[in-house]
């Protein structure tokens, strides 16, 4: 599955790919061999944790390898009035419920800030609302066969 990246957000995935395979990976290497040499490995809590961290680096090593040959590089354009990746909007449902929302990557999403919403490019609802215009009214279309009508854009922020 593609994903939408800036061109800064694919430059730290290579930057962590390149560290995690040749530094992090001879770091933990070297934990493994040390702790490899205090005997019975079957006991050795040491190299149980260097062998679970090798795992966890791998892991992420492949993680980062998909996202890498699967991404679509997409300019952070700053065109006013339209939705880009990096804008914050205030979005209206319905007669008067109204939210603020940033279209980000999936890699910069935050569950930390509750004063707005943050929306994945690559998700239903950020597909929906990506180079739309301020006066703009969207339906998106869930997953669950669920769907949202007349979500209306009342401004952007780039």
């Amino acid at each position: 599955m593609s994903r939408m990246l800036t061109k800064s957000d694919y430059d730290k995935l290579k930057e962590e790919y390149e560290y995690r395979n040749t530094v992090k990976r001879h770091e933990i290497a070297k934990k493994k061999m040390e702790a490899a040499a205090f005997g019975d490995r079957s006991e050795n809590a040491e190299y149980k944790a260097a062998k679970e961290e090798y795992y966890h680096n791998n892991r992420r090593l492949g993680q980062i390898s998909r996202l890498l040959k699967n991404a679509i590089i997409v300019e952070e354009d700053k065109i006013d009035d339209e939705v880009n990746i990096g804008s914050e909007m205030l979005l209206k449902i319905g007669a008067d419920e109204t939210f603020k929302a940033k279209l980000v990557t999936t890699l910069n999403i935050s569950v930390e800030d509750e004063d707005i919403e943050y929306i994945s490019v690559d998700s239903p609802f950020g597909k929906a609302l990506y180079k739309k215009h301020v006066g703009d009214s969207i339906d998106v279309n869930l997953p669950d066969n669920r769907s949202i009508k007349d979500i209306k854009i009342i401004s952007i922020k780039n």
